[in-house]
């Protein structure tokens, strides 16, 4: 590490708050909802509470009415599910690699299209075979920043895993060398 270089990585941003791996609206918050009341109420571990959480809630997902803006234009969508990523890591992790811009000074921005649990299954396992440039229910847009608008005063989001309500308008921005890491001599 004493050897290592210095290096600053640019990070996404939301409404002023940093995030390293990725940020999200509608499933994924509602999920690790319930997923951390199970483990609260009923003592189950992480991964056995989240499968039961993820099938709730694909059950009957959370559906937004949601105008994203960027670059001058906005579009609306509704939606179960939009994450914002900027980590390389986090898209192989996702099964969203082949449809990104691995580089961190772009936000990817993925839509989920479909609005029952049939879709949103299938999309979970093109995702897992790496066939979502090809699904007409999943969009992926690649932006320096993007303003996310709801009918609501705030929003609920997750945050790296970590579940807010924030302020509406979402803001998603790229913090240019948001973090300094120390990157080790690899021989």
């Amino acid at each position: 590490m004493a050897a290592g270089t210095i290096e600053d990585l640019d990070v996404g941003d939301v409404n002023g708050q940093i995030f390293l791996n990725f940020s999200a609206i509608g499933l994924h918050p509602e999920v690790v909802i319930d997923r951390e009341a199970q483990r609260d109420e009923k003592g189950r571990g992480k991964w056995p509470a989240m499968a039961v959480a993820m099938l709730r809630k694909l059950a009957s997902p959370p559906i937004h009415k949601l105008a994203l803006s960027a670059r001058g234009h906005t579009i609306a969508r509704r939606t179960p599910s939009v994450i914002i990523c900027n980590n390389p890591h986090q898209m192989r992790v996702f099964g969203v690699d082949n449809v990104s811009h691995v580089d961190r000074s772009l936000l990817n921005v993925y839509v989920a299209r479909s609005t029952n649990w049939a879709g949103l299954v299938w999309l979970i396992v093109r995702a897992a075979f790496r066939t979502l440039d090809s699904a007409r229910t999943f969009e992926a847009f690649t932006l320096t920043d993007v303003t996310i608008h709801t009918r609501r005063r705030s929003a609920r989001v997750s945050i790296d895993g970590e579940v807010t309500d924030l302020p509406t308008p979402l803001v998603y921005r790229v913090s240019r060398g948001g973090l300094r890491v120390v990157e080790p001599v690899v021989e």
